[in-house]
C-alpha cells in the first residue's frame, strides 16, 4: 500500500478522535453558573389596635403603605405572630385584603402581644435573581468540537425563573390539586351511584320539526 493513503487515513482519524472527544475544562468554567438565587426577603411591622379589634385610619393607610413597600404584595406573605380576638382578625383580614395580599397567603400566630395594642405582623416574600448564562462567545466552538454546551440549559432555566409568578414556587411549589385520573374515577363513581342529574337538550323553540328532548 502506497504510503501517502495510509497517511491521509491516520490523519483523518485522529481528526475523528479529537472531534468527538470532549476537552478537559476546570471545574469552574464547566459549572458555568446557571442555576439562580432565590433569596427570602423578611420584614416586621406592628399595628395598633383598639380593644375592639379596630384599626383607625391613620394607622390603616400607614400599614398599607407599608406593604405596598415590602414588594408584590401578590406574593407576600403575612403571619400574626401577637394573641388577637376574633373582631382583631377580622379587621387584619379586612385590611390585607384591601393591600391585595391573597387570603391564603395570611396567618395568624398564638403568641402574646408585643404591647397593649400592638399586634405585631411578620412578612415574607421571595426574590430571583437569574443566572447571566455567561459563556455565549464560545458556544459555537464547543458545539463544533463536541464539547459542553452549558448555556442552553442555562437560558432554559433564566426564562423559567423570570416567566414564575412566586419566585417562592421555585422553593416550595404548589399543589396541582387532583389528578385527571382521581377526577375520572369521581365523575365514575357518581354515575354509578346515580348522582348524575339528567341533561337538557332545547333542540329549537319554533319552525317545522321543533322539538324538546330530555336525554
Amino acid at each position: 500500500m502506497n504510503s501517502l493513503p495510509r497517511l491521509i487515513s491516520a490523519i483523518a482519524g485522529l481528526l475523528i478522535t479529537t472531534a468527538c472527544t470532549t476537552p478537559e475544562l476546570p471545574i469552574e468554567q464547566a459549572r458555568i453558573d446557571n442555576i439562580g438565587v432565590v433569596d427570602a426577603i423578611d420584614g416586621t411591622f406592628t399595628v395598633a389596635m383598639d380593644g375592639q379589634g379596630r384599626i383607625s385610619p391613620v394607622e390603616r393607610s400607614a400599614a398599607l403603605k407599608t406593604l405596598s413597600d415590602f414588594g408584590a404584595v401578590r406574593t407576600v406573605r403575612a403571619r400574626v405572630e401577637s394573641g388577637t380576638t376574633a373582631q382583631a382578625r377580622a379587621a387584619l383580614v379586612e385590611l390585607f385584603a384591601d393591600a391585595g395580599v391573597p387570603p391564603g397567603h395570611l396567618s395568624f400566630g398564638g403568641d402574646a402581644a408585643t404591647a397593649p395594642g400592638q399586634v405585631r405582623i411578620a412578612l415574607q416574600r421571595f426574590e430571583v435573581t437569574p443566572p447571566t448564562c455567561a459563556g455565549w462567545p464560545d458556544i459555537q466552538k464547543n458545539y463544533v468540537e463536541n464539547g459542553p454546551v452549558l448555556p442552553m440549559g442555562c437560558v432554559t432555566n433564566r426564562n423559567l425563573q423570570l416567566m414564575v409568578e412566586d419566585p417562592r414556587d421555585l422553593i416550595v411549589g404548589r399543589s396541582l390539586g387532583d389528578a385527571d385520573t382521581e377526577r375520572e374515577v369521581a365523575a365514575v363513581n357518581r354515575y354509578r351511584a346515580d348522582k348524575v342529574k339528567p341533561f337538557l337538550s332545547n333542540t329549537a323553540t319554533g319552525g317545522s320539526g321543533a322539538s324538546l328532548s330530555r336525554q
